[in-house]
């Protein structure tokens, strides 16, 4: 059995420094420099030529600290800026280029970035974190890329605003994490932009409720890399802003208490796999109408007001597993009335108001398992009916109300495992009578109303084990006639309606691998 798992990997390819200046190189006592033959004019004056400032990391520490750096273009390794007390960034007109990366963190920006109004590109990752007395993130009106890390805002107590960056096209990879009081992303750039991002994820910031700055993305990851995660920010209602964005490698939204729709991703067409976790108030799934297929797992639970699916209507296809677990008020699956095949697990798991699983009808192949648990009001399985190929496990368990599984009739041939187990209303196994061979384990146990195991008539071999255990009605076993081998235990013990010399009796030609135990002490005639 699977348990949802939230998973979120950033993950960066490698960067290129990319080309240095050359010229004439100027020996100074903190780094070595170069002029570079190309004059900068900026709007102050102030800069009349620039240098290379080639060394792996510059850090500042304190506000006369920046002064090394009025005359670097480039800086070719990592800049830190780390002041102790609340300081403005003093105006940095040469400043370019940062090779690899650009670190804000404690005091910096007391009073705005606008110092790096010059800066155009950050070769590796742009850091923003920890800056305490930061309100608003902008400044950085040039700034066109951001590298292959990309853009990191994270734990900046005072930041209420992120954006505009007016020129950014390149991000890369985009956090924005553990701002308490961010309530606003503005924009990641111009909004006649179109801006492709490696993965977006938004998590942790208690205050946020605008998401408007981003309606110039278009792409997150492909279908490869990255993704879109929003997570964790209580105040979000809506995923306003995300309205273009057409293709995701992850899609998770997960744990957002106030979010009441999925409308802002109406335009999203192409998705790896997709999570939707723990958003208490979402009560359907319109938003995703325009997706056909999801090429990885499929993962819809703990969504505490999930009454329908409605908005899978046009999901046909799902490349990995479909989880719909633990969403307690679902009472049906209809809105997955175009699925036609599941190349994973389908795992049906404790949506204790779920009644049938009429909206699978279209539903023929399952490459891996069936495993329907816990599901207190389901009734019936008639909604598998169009099933015919089914190669890992059928579980069945937990299950009050069931009272057949005759859906499964249409399931032939070989299967890895079958359990049906602890389902208080279960009379019959018709549904499994197809089902000759079985490489792992056949059990039946604790079904106290099943009174027969006849929808076990065609079971000839078990290369695992038998359990018929716990019982309390089976009277009649004589759909096992027909087996010839059992590889494993063969084990039918308290059934307390069963004779024992009958059953020995029954299944004295077989061959078994491991233990024959028969143990019930039922009458006999």
């Amino acid at each position: 059995m699977t348990h949802l798992l939230l998973l979120w990997v950033l993950s960066c390819s490698g960067c290129s420094d990319g080309d240095r200046d050359s010229g004439t190189q100027v020996t100074d006592t903190a780094w070595t420099t170069t002029v570079s033959d190309t004059e900068v004019q900026t709007d102050t004056g102030a800069c009349a030529q620039t240098m290379v400032c080639d060394e792996e990391v510059i850090n500042i520490y304190e506000t006369e600290d920046f002064a090394r750096l009025a005359d670097c273009g480039n800086v070719t390794g990592y800049l830190v800026v780390q002041v102790t007390e609340p300081t403005p960034v003093p105006d940095l007109p040469c400043l370019t280029d940062v090779g690899e990366g650009l670190t804000l963190i404690g005091a910096t920006g007391h009073n705005g970035l606008e110092g790096f109004s010059s800066l155009q590109t950050v070769g590796y990752e742009l850091a923003i974190i920890e800056a305490e007395a930061l309100e608003r993130l902008d400044g950085f009106e040039s700034l066109v890329s951001t590298g292959s890390s990309g853009l990191n805002i994270r734990m900046n107590p005072a930041l209420v605003e992120i954006g505009p960056f007016p020129s950014l096209v390149k991000p890369g990879h985009v956090l924005i994490t553990q701002n308490p009081l961010l309530e606003r992303v503005v924009g990641l750039a111009d909004p006649e932009s179109v801006v492709a991002l490696n993965s977006l994820a938004i998590d942790y910031n208690d205050s946020l409720t605008d998401l408007s700055g981003l309606s110039n993305v278009d792409e997150i990851g492909g279908l490869n890399v990255g993704g879109l995660l929003i997570s964790s920010n209580p105040a979000l209602v809506t995923l306003d802003g995300l309205h273009h964005v057409e293709r995701v490698n992850w899609l998770d939204i997960t744990s957002n208490d106030s979010l009441v729709d999925l409308g802002g991703l109406s335009a999203l067409s192409e998705v790896g796999q997709v999570q939707i976790i723990d958003n208490p108030l979402l009560t359907d799934l319109l938003g995703l109408q325009n997706l056909v297929q999801v090429d990885n797992t499929l993962a819809i639970g703990l969504n505490e007001s999930l009454l329908t699916l409605d908005g899978l209507d046009k999901v046909d296809y799902v490349r990995g597993d479909l989880i719909l677990q633990e969403n307690p008020e679902l009472l049906h699956v209809d809105g997955l009335a175009s699925l036609v095949e599941v190349r994973g697990d389908v795992e049906v798991l404790e949506n204790k108001s779920l009644v049938d699983l009429d909206g699978l009808s279209s539903l023929g192949t399952i490459a891996g398992g069936l495993h329907v648990l816990g599901n207190q009001s389901l009734l019936e399985l008639g909604g598998l009916s169009s099933l015919h190929t089914l190669d890992g496990w059928v579980e069945v368990s937990q299950n009050a109300a069931l009272v057949s599984l005759q859906g499964l009739a249409g399931v032939v041939g070989t299967k890895a495992t079958v359990r049906v187990e602890e389902n208080a209303s279960l009379t019959s196994l018709e549904g499994l009578h197809y089902i000759d061979v079985v490489d792992g384990d056949v059990w039946v146990s604790d079904n106290p109303v099943l009174q027969s195991l006849d929808g076990l008539r065609s079971l000839d071999q078990v290369n695992a084990t038998i359990r018929i255990r716990g019982n309390l009605a089976l009277e009649d076993i004589d759909a096992l006639g027909g087996l010839v081998l059992v590889d494993g235990d063969l084990e039918i013990v308290d059934n307390p309606l069963l004779c024992d010399s009958e059953v020995r009796a029954l299944l004295g030609g077989v061959a078994v691998g491991g233990s024959l135990v028969i143990d019930n002490g039922g009458p006999c005639e």
